[in-house]
């Protein structure tokens, strides 16, 4: 969230420090790699977008998703990176998950329902520019985006279910 404000010569060292300031003492081990991994993320040509000065950061989103049964349901979340256009919305949400999919197909479930329904509320709030949703996962680092089909499987069977979506610890 800080790095992308300083000069990329200064962003490992800050990484760093920042690192060995706030990882429990059983991970210190771990600071020059996790540090490494965050400037090779942001080091990464095809992330220039996400990291632009015109994303934000740690957004929070709230709003009702309307249920096939004539119901809504309040949800919330916080979206990592936005980067908003005159003509598009691209909403990035981090994952730091040791095992990156090999394809977008391979990405489960629940991240995808999780990025359809921010979607669905980015399109309640940004009417007439396209939603774009992707996963970056710092591990290797790759930005996988989430096809508008999938998607939109995802919301349809999200909105199907009785009683409303039942989401991860992310959404409320």
């Amino acid at each position: 969230q800080l790095l992308p404000d300083l000069p990329p010569e200064d962003r490992l060292s800050a990484a760093r420090r920042y690192l060995e300031a706030g990882l429990a003492p059983e991970l210190a081990g771990n600071a020059d790699a996790l540090a490494g991994e965050a400037c090779a993320v942001l080091a990464e040509p095809a992330f220039a977008e996400v990291f632009s000065t015109r994303a934000l950061t740690e957004v929070p989103l709230v709003g009702q998703l309307s249920l096939d049964d004539g119901s809504s349901v309040d949800v919330s979340g916080q979206i990592d990176r936005l980067c908003v256009t005159e003509a598009a919305v691209l909403v990035v949400d981090f994952k730091t998950d040791r095992r990156v999919p090999d394809e977008t197909e391979d990405i489960g479930e629940a991240y995808v329902a999780q990025l359809a329904v921010y979607r669905a509320l980015l399109q309640e709030i940004y009417p007439g520019r396209a939603v774009r949703a992707a996963l970056l996962y710092t591990a290797r680092p790759v930005l996988r985006e989430i096809s508008q089909d999938r998607l939109e499987a995802a919301l349809a069977a999200l909105t199907a279910q009785s009683g409303g979506p039942v989401m991860d610890g992310s959404l409320a």
